[in-house]
Parts: structure tokens; sequence; C-alpha cells
């Protein structure tokens, strides 16, 4: 809208409108002349465009022809608004590897029209290009990069509309460096545990536990397993079955020979030429061989949720036991016992939630009987260590939206985990604190679980 006003006396003044083209404007083709409005010694008449365009640029007139003519001017010079262009790759330019990077030119409602958006090289030949309304996207492609293909390519996004009075051309350039590809494994650039093995994949590296240890390969931790500290119940028979005895079968130990009932072993029958039975016997026989292992779960163990370690106590089955066993804490005091008659016995610890006063150095131990063998007891014991990172907070920062010039901005920062409410601080570019002022402010913590 261009408002032209006529201040004097005199009587009404006439108010005529005169276009670029020096003739006289009418109403019609989106634009309206306003009706004279006057208010004391002071007539308003306003020329109004429904949708301004570059069309329209020129020297506008408002004249007055009642009594001394008079008139007043106003050149007008429309303001294009410029298409944005967007980068977007999903992946990072390495030799020998697929690699695409997308341009996005997208122009405002305002500016409707047809887009085409187009890479071009050095030599300024055009590699991709894609139309659309109102946007377009063009791919800058690579099967295999290599280092050849680095240089300097540029999105070029062309807008044609109805209210330009030319082709709109707007550019961005892209400087396209190319990684060789780096086996972190063979330079030391890994970051894998020592019991860990390096893997060099085509992007990055994976680091793998060795066998006997267990977790995410950056630490590992051993796979414990059960010293046993009293196991064997042997008893020998003299088998003297001389030249001609040969082993015919396997069969239940007999009490007159080792003095174990019904309990499969290593009993033999040898019998001669004839097929008599010469003689038995038996040799020794481990009725209560055990063994500990552990199962957690979850895995990792996360400070502030809920964590199982399962001791599990496997026995010999012939054998009939009585497992009983024992879960300590680190300071030795009993946490839990149960006595189970199972060849294989599970007694669960469990933390709801683990916390980091939690960690340490646990024991399960396990005291064997068996009917078998009434005079013999077996105690296996092992330990399983829990550790964990003694900073029990992780933080991350959000940001809303990216940045604009002259708009407000707003970074949340997120601190959680256990352990007492942490103590936030800002600090900005120049390595110090932040402190409210100067247009910045920073907000009050709040403490949400």
């Amino acid at each position: 809208t261009l408002t032209c006003q006529v201040n004097g006396t005199g009587g009404t003044p006439s108010i005529e409108w005169v276009g670029p083209n020096s003739q006289p404007i009418v109403n019609g083709s989106g634009i309206t002349v306003g009706d004279p409005v006057t208010v004391g010694n002071v007539t308003t008449s306003s020329l109004m465009f429904s949708a301004i365009s570059l069309f329209d640029n020129g020297r506008y007139m408002c004249r007055n022809d009642l009594v001394f003519p008079s008139t007043a001017t106003r050149t007008v010079r429309v303001n294009v608004p410029q298409p944005e262009i967007v980068f977007t790759s999903a992946l990072a330019p390495v030799v020998g590897q697929p690699y695409q990077i997308d341009c996005s030119g997208t122009v405002p409602d305002s500016l409707s029209g047809n887009v085409t958006a187009s890479w071009i090289d050095e030599t300024g030949a055009v590699i991709a290009s894609q139309q659309g309304i109102g946007s377009a996207t063009a791919a800058l492609s690579f099967n295999m990069l290599q280092l050849s293909d680095a240089g300097t390519y540029t999105c070029v996004v062309t807008v044609t509309s109805n209210i330009l009075n030319r082709p709109l051309r707007t550019s961005r350039s892209l400087n396209l460096t190319i990684e060789a590809t780096v086996d972190e494994c063979t330079q030391g650039l890994d970051n894998c545990d020592v019991n860990a093995m390096c893997i060099d994949l085509p992007q990055g590296f994976q680091c793998i536990c060795n066998s006997g240890f267990t977790a995410d390969g950056t630490t590992c931790t051993v796979i414990l397993s059960a010293t046993v500290v009293q196991q064997t119940q042997a008893i020998e028979c003299v088998t003297s079955c001389g030249a001609n005895g040969v082993v015919i079968g396997q069969f239940n130990l007999i009490s007159s020979c080792c003095g174990i009932i019904g309990v499969s072993g290593l009993g033999y029958e040898f019998a001669g030429e004839a097929g008599n039975i010469i003689c038995q016997g038996c040799g020794s026989f481990n009725t209560l061989q055990s063994d500990i292992s552990f199962v957690g779960e979850p895995t990792p163990i996360v400070i502030g949720e809920n964590f199982t370690a399962n001791c599990i106590v496997m026995t010999n089955p012939m054998a009939d036991a009585t497992v009983n066993i024992t879960w300590r804490l680190p300071n030795g005091t009993i946490a839990t016992e149960q006595s189970i008659m199972s060849p294989t016995a599970t007694v669960p610890l469990t933390f709801q939630p683990f916390e980091a006063s939690d960690l340490g150095e646990y024991s399960c131990s396990a005291a064997i009987t068996s009917p078998q063998l009434p005079d013999t007891v077996t105690v296996i014991e092992s330990s399983l260590g829990i550790s964990g990172s003694s900073d029990i907070f992780r933080v991350s920062i959000n940001e809303d939206t990216p940045p604009v010039a002259g708009e407000p901005y707003t970074l949340t920062c997120q601190v959680n985990g256990t352990g007492g409410t942490p103590s936030i601080e800002w600090v900005g570019p120049n390595s110090q604190p932040i402190v409210n002022g100067s247009g910045i402010t920073v907000g009050d913590p709040v403490t949400v679980g």
C-alpha cells in the first residue's frame, strides 16, 4: 500500500495516481485506488496492491489538481525472497565407498513457481538436475569414490514465477574433500580393551571381547568360573583279570566292590575265553563333581535400574545332591541363602534398583551333599566383581530449532542419573562460566525424578 496525503485549505483536493508508465492508474489487475478520505485539512488516498511483483517496480506519482496543483512521488523497488539451499548427506566421503549428497532448493509460498536444482562441476558441466514446484532436490552421487573426485561442486537453484520479470538464480558451492580409508586397528586409533579383538570396518571399527571375556569390547571383564575346593571320593578295586580279560560292557557299581549302590560309574565285568565272568572291578568315581557360573540380567549394568545376578550350581544328575547356596555381600554379610535339591540349582541376587553404593565383589558358595556319599561334603565357591564408572550421570544438550540471527534461541541441558542433585553450569565459547545479562538468561535447574 502507498498512501498519499494532501494537507491544505481552499476546498477538497482532486487526487490522482499516476503509474511508472506515466498513465493514470485505475482499479483492476490486482491494483485498487482507494476513495479519498478528508479529515480536517488533510485528505488521504491509498494505492493498494493485492500481491506486488517485480512488474510493479517503478516511480509512482500522487497529483493534486485543485487551485494550486502539487505532486509527490515514490519509487517502488520490490524485494525478492531468495530460495533456501540445503545440503544433506548420510555418509562421510571415503575412498572406495559409495557417496551421495543432496541439494534441496526451496522458495517461500509467496514466490511459488517452478524450481530447478542442478549440480555443476568445475568445468561447468551439469551432472544432475531435478525440477519441482515450490522445491526441488538434485542428488550428486558416486558409486565408488576416488581421490580424483575431490573438488568444488556448485548447486544452482533457478526459480521462474509469474511475479518475476526474469528467472531468479542463486547458488551454493560444495568443497568435496575425500578421506582415505583408515585402518584404526593397525594404526592404534581404536579404543578396544586389551582383552578384545579390533576388527576394521569400511567406516570405523568394531571391538569384540576375546574368548573368556564379556562386555561391549571397549571394556572386557573376565567370565568368572568356579574353583572346586573339595571334590573327589575315589575308591579302587583290585582287578586282576589275567591276559585273557577283555572289557565287555559298563555296569552299575556294586557295593561289594566300591561301596556305592545304584550309581552309574566306572564299573566293568571281565570275561575269559569261555565267556565266564572271572572278576569285577571299578575305577575312581567323582560323585559330587560340580561347577558354579553367573548370569546377569540385564547387561551391561546401569546404575539406577533393576539388576539380577544369578548364581547357578550344576551337579552330577546321578548323585541326587542337595545344594545349599549362599550369596555374600562385599563386607562378608550373608545376603541370601537357599537349599535346593536339583542337578541345576539357581539362586538370584536382586537389586531394585542397582545403586552406586552396590559396586563391589560378591561371592557365591555352595555346600553339596549326596546320599550316595553320606560322609562327604563338597564345597565350591566363586566371586563376582560388579564394577562401574564413578560418573553416574549422563549429560546431553538438545536444541529446539537451528539459531536464526535476531530471533530467540534456547539450548536445553539434561542430566540423567542418580547420586544426588547435580550442580549444572553453562560455559561459553570464551571458556568462561555464563551469567545472566546481555540478552542471555541461565534458567534455574528443574529436577523431575
